[in-house]
C-alpha cells in the first residue's frame, strides 16, 4: 500500500466512523460500491503536485478544514438566489435535498427530477450503474465514491423534451464534507437544459467534492450551465464524467468565481458517430484564488467534433490553471477538434498555467489548440481614455467585452444576462 498524506488519512477515517450511517447502508450493492471506491482512495490518496494533473494545483488548504463538522440546517428560502424561471428546482444544503426549499415546477412526461436519497428507496436499479463509478485513477471521484449519499436525479424518457430550465442549487451552509453524487440520464432524443448553481454563506468552512455522472443517448442533447461562486473559506472540487453516444451532444458552460481553491474537471467521452462537445467557461481570480478548469475529451468514433473556449480575468495574487487534452484515438478518423484558453492578467503578480494537449493517433483530422494572456491593450484603453471615460470604468468595459465573447459564442439564451451581470459585480468590486 502506498504512504497517503496525514489528511487523507483523516478522511479514510472519517468514512469508516460514519459509512454505517449512510443513506442506503443497508443495501448490499451500494455498501460494495463504497468500500470498494475507498479502497481505491486509499491506493491513491489525495493528489499532490507530483502527480502530472495536479502539477499546479495544491490541496493543502484541506489540511486546515474539519472534516467531522455538522451540516447547517437554518437555511431560509429569503436566503437563496432568485430561481432563474418557473421549471423545477432542487435545492441541496450541504449536500442534503431539502424539500421544503425546493420547487417542483409543472410535471412533464418521461422526466424524472429526483434526489438520489429518494430513489435509493423507490428505484435503486434506476440510478445503480451511475452510483458504480469507483474513480479507477481519479482520487477524488474515488473518494466521492465512498461518501456517496445523495444529489440530483434528472434521468429523461427517450424523445422527451424539456422546455423549462431545470435547476440545482447547491447550498453550503455549514461545516461539513459535502460530496454529492449526482446523475443526468437522457434517453435517444431526449433534449434538456440545467443550471447548476454553488453558492455559500461567509461563515461557512467547506470542501466540497461533488461528481456528476451524465449519460446521453443516441441523438439526444445535454446543456449544462454551472456557476460557482461559493465562499473564499471552501474548497471545491467538482467533477463530470459523460459518455456521449451516436449522434447526440453534451454542451457546458462554467462561470467560476468563487472558492479558495476550485478544480473544475469535465471528463467526456464521445463514444458515438457524429458525437459532440461544447466546453466553455470563464473564470475570474482576486486575492490569493486558484482556480483551476481541466479537460479530457476522448474522441473514439469517427466524425466526432469537439470544441472548447475558455477565457479569463485574474487581478491581485490569484492564479489560473488550465489544462486541456484532446484525445483522438485509433479509428477516429474525420475527427474535429478545437481548444482555445486565453487570459488577461489585471495584476503584475497574477498568474496563469496554460497547458492545451493534443494527441491523435487517426488519420484526417482537424485539430489545433492556442493558448495566450497578457495585460489589457494599452492603445484601447487609451482610446477609451480619451473619450472622456474613467481608467477603471475603461478597465471594465474591456474585460467585459473580452469575456462576453464566449458567452456568445456559447449562447446562454435568457441567462446572458445574469451572467453578465456577475462579471461586472466582479470588476466593481
Amino acid at each position: 500500500m502506498n504512504s497517503i498524506t496525514p489528511t487523507s488519512q483523516a478522511l479514510l477515517d472519517r468514512y469508516e466512523a460514519v459509512k454505517k450511517n449512510f443513506v442506503g447502508a443497508d443495501v448490499p450493492w451500494l455498501a460494495a460500491i463504497r468500500d470498494e471506491s475507498a479502497a481505491t482512495f486509499r491506493k491513491h490518496g489525495l493528489p499532490t503536485p507530483r502527480t502530472e494533473d495536479w502539477k499546479y494545483t495544491n490541496l493543502r488548504a484541506l489540511n486546515k478544514i474539519a472534516f467531522d463538522g455538522d451540516a447547517a440546517t437554518d437555511v431560509n428560502v429569503a436566503d437563496l438566489p432568485e430561481r432563474a424561471g418557473s421549471g423545477p428546482r432542487l435545492v441541496f444544503v450541504d449536500g442534503r435535498y431539502r424539500g421544503d426549499l425546493s420547487h417542483s415546477g409543472a410535471s412533464t412526461k418521461g422526466v424524472r427530477c429526483s434526489h438520489v436519497a429518494d430513489l435509493l428507496e423507490s428505484d435503486k436499479d434506476l440510478i445503480e450503474a451511475s452510483l458504480a463509478d469507483t474513480g479507477d485513477e481519479t482520487p477524488l471521484l474515488a473518494l466521492n465514491g465512498a461518501f456517496q449519499e445523495d444529489g440530483y436525479a434528472l434521468i429523461l424518457e427517450r424523445t422527451t423534451l424539456v422546455d423549462e430550465l431545470v435547476e440545482v442549487l447547491h447550498v453550503n451552509a455549514g461545516s461539513a464534507v459535502n460530496q454529492p453524487r449526482n446523475i443526468i440520464a437522457v434517453g435517444a432524443g431526449a433534449r434538456v437544459r440545467l443550471l447548476e448553481t454553488h453558492v455559500g454563506t461567509d461563515t461557512s468552512t467547506q470542501f466540497f467534492n461533488g461528481a456528476t455522472v451524465v449519460t446521453v443517448d443516441e441523438g439526444a442533447k445535454v446543456e449544462h450551465l454551472r456557476h460557482q461562486m461559493q465562499p473564499v473559506s471552501t474548497v471545491h472540487i467538482n467533477t463530470i464524467r459523460a459518455h456521449v453516444a451516436v449522434g447526440a451532444s453534451y454542451n457546458s458552460f462554467v462561470l467560476a468565481e468563487g472558492g479558495q481553491m476550485s478544480r473544475d474537471e469535465i471528463q467526456v467521452a464521445l463514444m458515438g458517430k457524429a458525437a459532440s462537445t461544447k466546453l466553455h467557461g470563464v473564470y475570474l481570480g482576486s486575492g490569493c484564488q486558484v482556480l483551476d478548469n481541466t479537460t479530457v475529451i476522448r474522441h473514439q468514433a469517427p466524425g466526432t467534433k469537439s470544441e472548447e473556449n475558455y477565457r479569463g480575468a485574474l487581478n491581485d495574487q490569484s492564479r489560473g490553471v488550465f489544462q486541456g487534452n484532446i484525445l483522438v484515438q485509433k479509428g477516429a478518423d474525420g475527427t474535429d477538434g478545437r481548444m482555445s484558453n486565453k487570459t488577461i492578467l489585471l495584476s503584475g503578480e497574477a498568474e496563469i498555467n496554460s497547458k492545451p494537449q493534443l494527441e491523435i493517433y487517426a488519420d484526417d483530422v482537424q485539430c489545433a489548440h492556442g493558448s495566450t494572456a497578457g495585460e489589457l491593450e494599452e492603445a484601447a484603453l487609451f482610446y477609451l481614455r480619451t473619450r472622456g471615460i474613467p481608467e477603471g470604468e475603461a478597465k471594465t468595459i474591456l474585460v467585459e467585452g473580452f469575456l462576453a465573447e464566449v458567452m456568445e459564442e456559447f449562447g446562454l439564451g435568457e441567462l446572458a444576462g445574469a451572467f453578465r451581470a456577475r462579471i461586472s459585480s466582479w470588476m466593481e468590486a
